[in-house]
């Protein structure tokens, strides 16, 4: 898509929608979005709608935070040169991610910890034990330091001049010729790797090359879909939109124009493949997904919508979905978030900690901030 900027030029390749919400002082708050894709553009229509409405996004912090308790108490017993069993919650017992968790569960972590010889006790005074030094305490336990885990980042240097940095995914190709990456605003071509030292060795090329690093854009959330459904299906009023903009925006009305307020819509394809347009939220529709995959119905979830593949009837799939959305809203699904690897500090929480911790988090995105109950009348098309 292109837009007109006013002055007779065409800026190609960007759909322009510009918020310019009027200000109680007289003065013209704006803000500018170039969105290049459908999506794209869909999404910031929703964002602008939020903000045009005065809405702020909650902020609540992640509950059950184990794996942190179990980094202060380490930290406490290198500190303090040995803490006692009970006495560190008189340094951190009323944070309150921890002054919300069960003693139970508090003393549980503790003794996970005992029991893998990361700490050990002297007279319940706790102290860090061999394992833990062995897995934190390198670098004079610099691990500690930090609550995340980095990616492993390999040094890119063309002769003795760092070029930059970049992930090992950036190493895989799809041929066999060597990895060219981009950075530094050139192209490198990837002549060695030390992949003991992380360090990676370049030479310019002519070959356009690219870089990698793991990662997924950020889920949309309830508020933001539902703020979609009011741009499909009202008017854009105090928004500035390109013509352009206008154009695009006319046909995706004419695309969900089989949209209704406080619905949501199962849409078949005649082949065996349903798509349910919800509007919910991906955190939401992975939640679905798992509880229609304990029903026998295999799913993808999206931000909009969730694709189920399956050749039942229409009315028992029906029925599935809203059993589903009744073991959502009563937390009786199985949540599906990271990888304990990927969790720092998790090999000082039991498995069994660490599941109820994620399952926490799963749905306090997806309830933090919508009802969920609008989401259960359902038309077939």
């Amino acid at each position: 898509a292109s837009n007109d900027d006013g002055r007779g030029r065409e800026s190609q390749s960007h759909t322009t929608a510009t918020a310019k919400p009027f200000s109680p002082t007289g003065a013209s708050r704006n803000c500018l979005f170039l969105a290049t894709s459908k999506d794209a553009f869909l999404r910031a229509m929703g964002l602008v709608r939020l903000w045009s409405e005065g809405y702020v996004e909650p902020i609540v912090p992640p509950p059950l935070p184990y794996h942190i308790l179990a980094q202060q108490i380490m930290a406490l017993a290198l500190q303090e040169s040995g803490i006692g069993i009970h006495s560190w919650r008189n340094h951190i017992g009323a944070m309150p991610g921890f002054a919300a968790m069960e003693v139970r569960n508090q003393e549980e972590i503790i003794q996970h910890m005992l029991m893998k010889n990361i700490l050990f006790s002297d007279g319940g005074i706790l102290m860090m034990g061999d394992g833990g030094e062995q897995t934190f305490g390198r670098r004079h336990f610099m691990e500690l330091m930090s609550v995340f885990i980095s990616p492993p980042m390999y040094t890119v240097l063309h002769g003795r001049k760092e070029i930059g940095q970049v992930h090992q995914h950036s190493f895989n190709t799809n041929n066999k010729g060597p990895a060219v990456l981009t950075l530094a605003g050139q192209n490198w071509q990837v002549v060695h790797i030390d992949w003991s030292q992380h360090t990676a060795f370049v030479e310019p090329s002519k070959e356009k090359g690219k870089s990698n690093w793991l990662g997924e854009g950020q889920p949309m959330h309830f508020d933001l879909c539902q703020a979609v459904v009011r741009v499909l299906l009202e008017q854009t009023n105090g928004l500035t939109i390109s013509n352009r903009g206008e154009e695009l925006l006319r046909e995706l009305r004419e695309q969900f124009a089989w949209l209704e307020p406080g619905k949501s819509v199962l849409i078949s394809d005649g082949v065996g493949q349903l798509k349910w347009w919800n509007f919910a939220g991906a955190g939401f529709n992975r939640l679905m997904r798992n509880c229609l995959e304990d029903q026998g119905i295999d799913s993808k979830a999206e931000n909009y919508a969730l694709t189920l593949h399956c050749r039942l009837p229409v009315q028992d799939i029906v029925e599935r979905i809203r059993s589903s959305l009744d073991s959502v809203m009563e937390r009786k699904c199985r949540a599906g978030g990271l990888s304990f690897d990927d969790i720092k500090f998790s090999q000082c929480v039991s498995a069994e900690e660490l599941s109820k911790m994620q399952t926490e988090r799963e749905f306090l995105c997806v309830f933090a901030d919508h009802p969920g109950r609008c989401l259960t009348v359902l038309r077939y098309f």
